[in-house]
């Protein structure tokens, strides 16, 4: 969401995720096996002050400090992580309210820039020998689409036109009218859906597309007129996201209405990995709402990456905040048990 306040910041940052009763088990273990140890102490090896040394050593070592610092510390810490993507973390209940995060949504245009789809080739048919009408008609039709191919087709064109009326978007391909003509566009299986004679090349089979190359048809009033040659490419900062994402088992979920944007063609840029999945809008483009007010435990004032890096961060904290719980416990029975032997032992004495 896109808002102009945070609210909730004091409610939020009230609370304390700190496991109190974690503390209070092992300074109670603690405190329990000192009392065990010094009353051993006191008749062996004897004394009182033996028993006092005893229950003093043993509480010392079997209590470890940074018990009560493994939440405090931690947590300011990784709010200066956040800082340096822009971002903020509302209280530690936001941490694991986030850290549980395994699917991240990306708009088309995020993971294809303006720099990353080309125009490589127009071909047209028929009597059609008008390159300015096939591109003022595409970016006419893709206007009210939006995604990566209304950028392309918009800075291909001097001046901007005007949208295309009643457009109906499929998974598949785009429809609409233009100055009173039936206009389609889409790959070749969406022609064919559709009724449509598919033109062959001098070979007499139709041109097909390539790994990273989409082959789109427009058609106007059920004849085809123009194919075009797109190639499409991730963005840098998608590139360079994708494995930190496939590491953190975070799946990328990309919104479009672009119909050259597949499954397949996801698998073809990462190589085979079927990591990322596509779910197809099918209403026309919508402006984002700006809210007066929003209530969140995340808010970054960056982009994308910066939210994305910011999540990444709560699951590492949780991941720390396991071990530490584990280690916490490790070293009470460790101190505890090297404390009883030392003391019983009377290889270490606490000095009166």
């Amino acid at each position: 969401f896109k808002t102009i306040f945070v609210s909730d910041f004091f409610k939020r940052t009230a609370n304390s995720e700190e496991k109190t009763q974690n503390v209070l088990i092992t300074l109670a273990s603690s405190f329990g096996a000192a009392i065990v140890s010094g009353i051993i102490a006191l008749f062996i090896p004897g004394g009182i002050a033996n028993a006092i040394s005893s229950f003093a050593l043993v509480f010392l070592l079997a209590f470890p400090t940074f018990s009560l610092l493994v939440h405090k510390t931690p947590y300011y810490y990784s709010q200066e992580e956040a800082l340096g993507e822009k971002s903020v973390l509302l209280g530690e209940k936001a941490i694991y309210d986030y850290c549980g995060i395994d699917v991240v949504t990306f708009d088309d245009t995020e993971v294809f820039g303006k720099e990353d789809i080309n125009l490589q080739r127009i071909m047209l048919y028929g009597n059609s020998d008008n390159l300015s009408k096939a591109l003022r008609q595409m970016s006419s039709l893709f206007m009210n689409v939006g995604g990566p191919l209304d950028i392309l087709f918009s800075d291909s064109l001097d001046r901007k036109a005007p949208p295309a009326e009643s457009t109906y978007i499929e998974p598949d391909g785009i429809s609409g009218e233009i100055d009173g003509h039936k206009i389609l566009a889409g790959p070749i299986d969406f022609m064919r859906r559709k009724g449509i004679r598919i033109p062959v090349d001098e070979h007499g089979v139709p041109m097909s597309s390539s790994e990273s190359t989409r082959v789109m048809y427009a058609a106007e009033d059920g004849e085809i007129y123009a194919k075009f040659y797109i190639r499409y490419s991730f963005s840098e900062d998608f590139s360079m996201l994708l494995p930190v994402l496939d590491d953190e088992g975070i799946t990328p979920l990309v919104y479009t209405r672009d119909p050259n944007i597949t499954q397949e063609l996801l698998r073809s840029l990462t190589a085979g990995n079927d990591k990322i999945r596509i779910l197809k809008c099918l209403d026309s483009q919508a402006d984002v709402t700006l809210y007066r007010s929003v209530s969140a435990g995340l808010v970054t004032n960056g982009d994308k990456n910066n939210a994305v890096n910011a999540i990444i961060i709560t699951k590492k904290y949780s991941r720390f905040q396991s071990r530490l719980g584990v280690t916490s416990l490790i070293a009470t029975a460790v101190g505890g048990v090297l404390a009883i032997v030392l003391s019983l032992g009377s290889m270490m004495t606490v000095p009166t």
